[in-house]
């Protein structure tokens, strides 16, 4: 009824946990407690390796004080969590976190009741998660928390599957000045990203460098992937293979606080990438600097805009390519550029059957601040108003 491995040292030496066997078949099993539980005061790093566990609280649970130290956590097979968090890491060492689940079959996973995976990195170094499978019941799925020390990242790869019946899928808060990359993506193009009840992917990224999202597939109750960047002289890229869609909110909301503007790319050679938002299918706000640069496929919006871009008077031109169809139950396109730069359109393909279509109308664009407006359609609907308004 134990911890299956229970460790609390206060000597200088490393900690390290090796409960594996080439044939990945070794299991460590706790009916009321933890699977791993170390607690590193003083010492050097913390290495632990698991084929298999399964327990009703944590499965690996890892605390490490030790300055100047890493944590490393790898599974190699399926750990398993009735109660509580799968992994969970407080790290005060500045070596930084790293957490790996994968195996060459892509079926290694974190299955849990609360969190997958939490880490608490507070004094450094980064951390690094690369992950086949992970699955959570009532909370995050990957959730991690980078205080403000040192030029430290975040980096997140999710190789199959992230879902969260609770919380958000992956949610990441850093306040290093260190970039923010998430990369749930393959060759092809199946890598699932969901949550049940919130938000699938959420940055807030206060201090640190540039946020990079690439994703094959997004599904979520709340917005799709939420970008907060706040930090200045920064930017944020997101680029989409295959299908967000949000039930009830935004499919990609992003609001932009870099000088290095935004970019979305959002295409595939067959133009079957599609942004589907309950409100804007995407929504961006660029408020200190740089453009905004947007290339969709397909974008639907049931209750508001297709596409929502606003370019405040720091930023410099706002551009918009399309090569399928935006819709949105208000505007199909709404784009408002005070930037000095210009504010470029180009809805059309091959074929002339590219489209902009909204209730009121389908392409608003307006530029305050500085160069030309330049529209290219191939067709351009608004039900009520304007198939397209333009000003400068």
């Amino acid at each position: 009824d134990d911890t299956g491995i229970d460790i609390d040292t206060f000597g200088s030496g490393g900690v390290t946990v090796n409960a594996s066997n080439p044939d990945g078949t070794s299991l460590i099993t706790s009916v009321n407690d933890h699977g791993v539980l170390v607690d590193n005061y003083n010492g050097g790093a913390v290495d632990v390796t698991v084929d298999n566990v399964t327990v009703e609280e944590e499965g690996v649970d890892v605390d490490n004080d030790a300055a100047g130290t890493s944590v490393s956590v790898t599974v190699n097979g399926t750990l398993t969590s009735i109660g509580e968090e799968g992994i969970t890491v407080d790290n005060y060492g500045s070596g930084g976190i790293t957490v790996n689940v994968t195996n060459a079959d892509g079926t290694a996973a974190v299955i849990s009741d609360e969190d997958g995976i939490e880490l608490e990195n507070y004094n450094g170094g980064g951390v690094t998660v690369v992950v086949d499978n992970v699955t959570n019941n009532t909370n995050f799925g990957i959730e991690v928390d980078n205080e403000d020390i040192g030029t430290t990242f975040v980096s997140v790869t999710v190789n199959q599957t992230v879902t969260s019946a609770g919380a958000d899928a992956i949610d990441i808060d850093n306040e290093g000045t260190g970039d923010v990359t998430v990369f749930a993506a393959n060759a092809d193009g199946t890598v699932q990203v969901t949550s049940d009840d919130s938000m699938g992917i959420a940055v807030d990224n206060e201090k640190g460098g540039a946020v990079t999202v690439t994703v094959d597939n997004v599904t979520s109750d709340d917005i799709g992937i939420e970008i907060d960047n706040d930090a200045a002289g920064t930017s944020v890229s997101v680029t989409v293979n295959g299908t967000v869609t949000s039930a009830t909110d935004e499919g990609i909301e992003i609001d932009n606080y870099g000088s290095g503007g935004v970019t979305i790319f959002a295409s595939n050679a067959d133009n079957t990438v599609l942004v589907d938002g309950y409100d804007d299918a995407i929504d961006v706000r660029n408020e200190n600097g740089g453009a905004i640069a947007i290339t969709i496929d397909n974008a639907n919006s049931d209750d508001e805009n297709g596409i929502f871009a606003y370019n405040d008077g720091s930023g410099t031109y706002l551009s918009l390519t399309g090569y399928g169809t935006i819709t949105g139950a208000e505007y199909g396109a709404y784009l408002r550029n005070e930037g000095t730069g210009d504010l470029l359109v180009d809805i059309s393909n091959g074929d002339g059957t590219a489209l902009v279509e909204g209730t009121y109308v389908g392409l608003y664009a307006v530029n305050y601040n500085g160069g030309a407006v330049d529209v290219t359609a191939d067709n351009a609907t608004g039900t009520n108003y304007y198939g397209i308004f333009a000003y400068n």
